[in-house]
């Protein structure tokens, strides 16, 4: 009986370990990690960024339409003369999902190509293909607000650019 007690005892504790010290470390999208950036993760979507410090305080929405789907990121402004989608923030980066499927579709038909992809692609800056079902198209703001114009460059859209990942 001793045996079975002490047996069980051991199990107990292994499985106590095992479930604390095992377990993935989650990442907190909103708080700032070691290497000075913030790491978006969108799981549903399959894709991950990474943010620069400045974007503290940033905020997505996310909007669902037929053929796509948006992540929006919005950064605190402070220009009331900024066209502000959202009270207080600017809009600096929009990822545009579309099944591959669908994209395929696009692509293959050339003069539905032309007009639809102008309408929903038009000047975006990049474009990545996702291991699986998805394309993604990222768009960075073409208006930058006036308290923005000494944090925004061309080397952090391009590092934002450069992390950007599909799952």
């Amino acid at each position: 009986m001793k045996l079975n007690k002490l047996y069980l005892g051991v199990v107990f504790l292994f499985l106590a370990i095992f479930i604390s010290g095992c377990s993935r470390e989650k990442v907190d999208m909103n708080v700032l990690s070691d290497d000075n950036q913030f790491h978006y993760q969108n799981r549903d979507l399959k894709f991950a960024i990474d943010l620069p410090a400045d974007f503290i305080y940033y905020q997505t929405q996310r909007k669902n339409e037929a053929n796509y789907i948006d992540v929006e990121f919005f950064v605190p402004t402070t220009d009331t003369d900024y066209f502000q989608e959202v009270s207080g923030y600017a809009k600096p980066i929009v990822v545009r999902v579309f099944k591959q499927d669908y994209w395929n579709k696009l692509e293959n038909d050339s003069a539905e190509f032309d007009v639809e992809f102008n309408a929903l692609v038009g000047d975006s800056d990049e474009i990545f293909s996702g291991k699986d079902d998805y394309v993604y198209v990222v768009k960075y703001w073409g208006v930058i607000p006036g308290d923005w114009q000494e944090k925004w460059s061309n080397e952090m859209k391009d590092k934002i650019s450069r992390s950007f990942k599909a799952n």
